[in-house]
């Protein structure tokens, strides 16, 4: 039993670690708001680690590992603007520019590695390109709130590997838990200290399940009709903001209940379409 937890336990405990070990090397010398911001970067660490566990296991659908990169890439792109702190449109269009790149690289070479043509990849480039700024936008606009986009992130990574699961994708639905485990230990820290939703932790997190999303529907194409209602989970924290709730802190522990319950919504819908798609996964 324990062998099986470790792909998600992996990224569960480095990413906490990450995240203290960024917190307090802030505190020690001095910018404990830059190291808070950069602590966004154990998402990235909890991920990677989790991913090379899981690619070191029999039949690794290597295209997907062009996911991971694309992500971490996007995890340092966002150290370097929180390394800076620029101003808040700056930093959110450095990430958005970093974001459409990334997509770009993501959508061409896992197209090119699966055999498909350059429209296949021109449209998961503008699918996934648009979609993961609409993602970067709705998180920067409720600012450096820490549970900003969270609940449509998790409900992300969820309906993804929920989706994988349908058409027997086995290691992209391992991966999707593993970076929700990694996300969970960035979201330990966040309860305990309060740390902001950085871009490193916004890149980190939004670009694998953009790319993770653009290499499943590239690789495997059963998945689109599931992967088209996954998308739109995260639009549940706005429907949240329009449900009335008791005022004061009972109305704050209700809210995070109320937007995962409508971020969940989707996702028996979304297995179920990509069941329908691929007929009953082999294992």
């Amino acid at each position: 039993m324990f062998p099986i937890l470790l792909p998600y336990l992996i990224p569960l405990g480095l990413a906490m670690a990450g995240v203290g070990a960024s917190i307090l090397a802030g505190a020690l010398t001095g910018h404990r708001a830059g190291g808070e911001r950069l602590a966004g970067v154990g998402i990235g660490l909890g991920t990677v680690a989790g991913w090379l566990w899981i690619r070191w296991l029999p039949q690794t659908i290597q295209p997907l590992d062009w996911a991971i990169f694309g992500a971490f890439a996007a995890a340092l792109v966002g150290m370097l603007v929180d390394g800076l702190d620029p101003k808040p449109r700056v930093a959110l269009t450095a990430s958005a520019l970093a974001a459409v790149a990334l997509a770009w690289g993501v959508a061409v070479v896992i197209a090119s590695a699966t055999g498909l043509g350059p429209t296949q990849a021109l449209i998961a480039w503008g699918l996934g390109g648009l979609y993961w700024l609409a993602l970067l936008w709705r998180m920067a606009r409720r600012g450096g709130d820490p549970t900003a986009g969270l609940a449509g992130l998790v409900g992300l990574y969820l309906g993804l590997a929920g989706v994988a699961w349908a058409v027997d994708a086995w290691v992209a639905r391992d991966l999707a838990l593993a970076a929700l485990c990694a996300l969970s230990g960035w979201l330990v820290w966040t309860l305990l200290a309060r740390i902001p939703f950085s871009q490193t932790a916004r890149l980190a997190a939004s670009g694998l399940a953009v790319c993770l999303g653009m290499g499943l529907a590239l690789t495997e194409p059963a998945a689109l009709p599931g992967l088209a209602v996954v998308a739109l989970v995260p639009l549940a924290d706005g429907t949240a903001a329009r449900i009335p709730l008791p005022k004061g802190r009972m109305g704050s522990l209700l809210r995070p209940l109320v937007v995962g319950g409508l971020a969940l919504l989707p996702l028996p819908i979304a297995v179920a379409m990509a069941l329908v798609s691929a007929g009953m996964p082999a294992s």
